[in-house]
């Protein structure tokens, strides 16, 4: 078995074919699945705080997001500094 045919066995799928076994989001980027957040209510937390950003994720670049509103009225946040992300409801 090639790597391609290894590759295409692991894409969308969990470990050797069967779905599930990696997790949701498996094989996707940290960009898309924080695209996938865009014009969301979030929650960031980033490295050092103690209490996490909260807003709007209004802009994704690739080396910073952008939260508006919430704890001050627009922050920009380096992407290499967020620890956790989450969807606030």
């Amino acid at each position: 078995m090639g790597i391609n045919s290894r590759l295409r066995m692991f894409n969308g799928y969990g470990g050797y074919g069967f779905p599930g076994l990696m997790g949701p989001g498996a094989g996707t980027s940290f960009l898309s699945l924080l695209h996938s957040l865009l014009n969301f209510n979030v929650s960031i937390l980033t490295e050092g705080d103690v209490a996490p950003t909260v807003g709007l994720l209004v802009g994704i670049t690739p080396h910073y997001v952008t939260v508006a509103g919430g704890n001050a009225p627009v922050t920009y946040i380096p992407i290499n500094k967020i620890t956790l992300v989450t969807r606030v409801i």
